[in-house]
């Protein structure tokens, strides 16, 4: 139901393929015009190339370590310089596109817990990246000449993180937070798990300006509350209560897929609901449209 090929179409493609791993559990995936990378959980990387419609042929398979599993944290695209982000095992390291290979004579990033894209320049022709390290934020600037540190700053213990210009949403300890980076301010917000049991916090991008994340009880079979926040910190939206917390959430706006550790996805679609007084057009959003396949 999305109007452009998504990684997410490719997969449920390659699931009915008879060229696809079944052996592998899976852990990101992206999707670059023909061809597709899926990251694994003991640390292989996959390339697939669309040969024809619904067909796909493995390319390559690498692993960033032959000795260890760590699993495959994040893939990045970065299109406008043919490269991307690959994160394992709290190492970032960077890969040539399309043929997924790791770029000669780039150093590597030791010690990220997480990267969030800020800004592509057209002018420069180069992205701008945040890494969370546990003693710092590092800004970083990345071309297809290179990547270097562009600035460094002090806030320590960032675990995750999702970026909108110069303001951080991110997960500290048990907490997030909003991080402005341009005035140095940070907005407590609320906590991860209301127990400060070790649940996986869950940030990510919702519309322009706008972050969702997700608050959960003691463990990861109890309720948790879904909320829209503004670069603000203010809730900007209606909660939504799942029966469970959630594995993951992609949004893909107008539509937000939620999967949970029992092998179940539920894909909502964003409704404004306008109030009756069309003077003030207050919208608020209803996650309805709810479809579960298990």
């Amino acid at each position: 139901f999305f109007k452009q090929k998504t990684a997410y179409e490719i997969c449920a493609c390659l699931v009915g393929s008879e060229m696809c791993i079944r052996d592998r559990e899976y852990t990101c995936f992206e999707a670059y015009d023909e061809n597709v990378y899926l990251g694994t959980k003991t640390g292989d990387l996959l390339h697939y190339f669309e040969i024809e419609r619904h067909n796909y042929m493995l390319v390559s398979q690498t692993k960033l370590d032959d000795e260890l599993d760590h699993p495959i944290t994040k893939i990045i695209l970065l299109p406008h310089i043919e490269r991307a982000l690959v994160l394992c095992n709290s190492i970032l390291v960077v890969f040539l596109l399309p043929e997924f290979a790791p770029a000669p004579n780039t150093p590597k990033f030791k010690g990220v817990a997480d990267v969030t894209i800020r800004n592509y320049s057209s002018q420069f022709k180069c992205y701008k990246f945040y890494a969370m390290k546990e003693d710092s934020i590092k800004l970083l600037k990345i071309s297809s000449h290179g990547i270097n540190v562009a600035q460094t700053f002090d806030y320590k213990l960032v675990k995750k993180a999702c970026s909108y210009h110069y303001t951080l949403m991110t997960a500290k300890l048990n907490n997030y937070e909003i991080i402005n980076l341009r005035d140095s301010t940070v907005t407590p917000l609320f906590q991860i798990s209301e127990s400060e049991a070790p649940l996986k916090p869950i940030i990510t991008k919702f519309n322009e300006g706008e972050f969702l994340v997700t608050t959960g009880g003691g463990s990861e079979t109890d309720s948790s509350i879904v909320f829209v926040v503004n670069s603000d910190g203010e809730i900007s939206h209606g909660t939504m209560v799942l029966d469970e917390y959630p594995e993951e959430v992609i949004v893909e706006y107008p539509y937000v897929l939620i999967t949970f550790g029992s092998n179940r996805l539920e894909v909502y679609k964003v409704c404004l609901l306008y109030t009756s007084d069309a003077a003030d057009e207050a919208r608020s959003v209803d996650l309805g449209g709810r479809r579960i396949i298990k």
